[in-house]
């Protein structure tokens, strides 16, 4: 599989691992006749490569390998480097960036094929280090309309699909759109990528996929004229789980006119959510109702009322639940029970009020121990009962008010009795 992400040249590597056990290298001193090693590093055009790395590795006698130097330095702008070494044996590596190819000391591959250099009391000043510049890779990012994609990169890739590819070079795009990328003489697929994924990935010439990318043969000359153009992604939204609800919410309260109801929210899979609220009359949203509480007015009256509360999580989708309905809404009304006595006759009188308009319909009962033993109709707000047997002492009656579609019903108690006759 292709990594996203190009590894680094095996020679820079080299470098790095040299680098952990030398520790950072030293800047290149004056060259002085008391520095025991001496030399210069210039191109192939004869030109100073000015900061390239000169790593050591100093033979062990008893062991007779060449192990990593805690000495090392780097050229100065003219090509020039100095070190002063103990007496011994070494070789040397000699590591530019990347627009060069590193060698060992002299024209050599691998450390084990560098030329030994033996140091002494003697300064040693050594032959001129040629380094040869990579041919590059060329060409430019682009969008459709021409702009420069930001955060670009390109990647030169080697292998087949039988054993597998990796990415061997890798180059950023210039703030211009263009790129230059130094790689070794030979064949490769070139890949186009956008750090930010706001662009689709392609692979020279308009591949989707490195299987259908044709090779770009790269000789001393180097290539150029590797253009891609590349298209915006499609955007995806993140896909999130959606948050679970256990229990429904409810609406709780008396439901009438003027009371006031509460949503309980209900459980849900993530705690603490966070909850918005919507109530409903008859299904259909109340203008303005989004709180925990709700008063009921009387606009209210006749139907049913409900809550939708809809949960909200960190990194999940919402959900919204509604409550099962309650209602009809109606209105409150109260019953006031008294009793007159008399010598032949005791009268009670139940008086119905209410919220809204004086009940003018509805049926009063009298109760004796849960027993029916009286039912009159409201007139007016009143039911009026008259008793004319003596009872033997007062008695307790409930009274139920038993309301209809727009009023609830009541209940309250009154005590009976008769005036005893007076004695002459």
């Amino acid at each position: 599989m292709l990594s996203r992400f190009p590894r680094r040249s095996a020679l820079v590597s080299v470098l790095a691992g040299v680098a952990l056990v030398c520790g950072p290298l030293s800047s290149a001193p004056a060259q002085a006749a008391d520095l025991s090693v001496t030399g210069v590093v210039v191109d192939t055009a004869g030109r100073p490569v000015a900061d390239a790395s000169i790593a050591v590795w100093v033979k062990d006698e008893d062991e007779g390998a060449f192990v990593p130097d805690v000495v090392g330095t780097e050229t100065d702008a003219r090509g020039r480097y100095a070190l002063d070494l103990e007496p011994g044996t070494y070789r040397f590596g000699v590591f530019a960036d990347e627009r060069y190819v590193s060698e060992y000391y002299n024209d050599a591959t691998r450390l084990k094929h560098a030329t030994s250099v033996v140091v002494s009391d003697a300064p040693v000043r050594l032959d001129t280090v040629e380094l040869e510049l990579l041919p590059t890779v060329e060409g430019s990012v682009r969008t459709p309309s021409g702009a420069p994609v930001p955060y670009s990169y390109v990647i030169a890739v080697t292998g087949d699909a039988e054993t597998g590819w990796d990415s061997e070079y890798f180059a950023e795009v210039e703030a211009d759109g263009t790129y230059s990328m130094p790689v070794a003489p030979g064949t490769y697929r070139i890949g186009f990528f956008d750090e930010d994924d706001d662009y689709r990935a392609e692979f020279w010439d308009d591949a989707p996929s490195i299987a259908g990318a044709k090779d770009v043969v790269v000789d001393a000359r180097g290539v150029t004229g590797i253009d891609a153009v590349l298209t915006p992604a499609p955007v995806t939204p993140p896909t999130y789980r959606t948050i679970q609800n256990f229990s429904k919410p409810r609406a709780e309260g008396y439901p009438a006119v003027d009371t006031v109801m509460t949503s309980v929210d209900g459980t849900w899979s993530y705690y603490p959510a966070v909850f918005s609220r919507q109530w409903l009359r008859n299904g259909t949203p109340i203008p303005g109702a989004t709180d925990a509480r709700y008063r009921v007015t009387a606009a209210d009256l006749g139907a049913s009322l409900s809550v939708q509360v809809t949960a909200y999580a960190p990194s999940m989708n919402s959900a919204s639940v509604t409550s099962d309905p309650v209602g009809p809404i109606r209105w409150h009304t109260k019953i006031d029970a008294t009793s007159r006595p008399g010598r032949k006759k005791a009268t009670v009188t139940v008086k119905v009020t209410s919220q809204g308009p004086v009940p003018s319909t509805g049926t009063v009962q009298l109760r004796l121990r849960g027993k029916i033993v009286r039912t009159a109709a409201v007139r007016n707000g009143r039911a009026v009962f008259r008793f004319s047997k003596l009872p033997k002492t007062k008695v307790r009656y409930d009274a139920y008010f038993f309301g209809d579609e727009s009023v609830y019903g009541a209940r309250d108690a009154v005590w009976v009795t008769f005036k005893k006759p007076s004695r002459k």
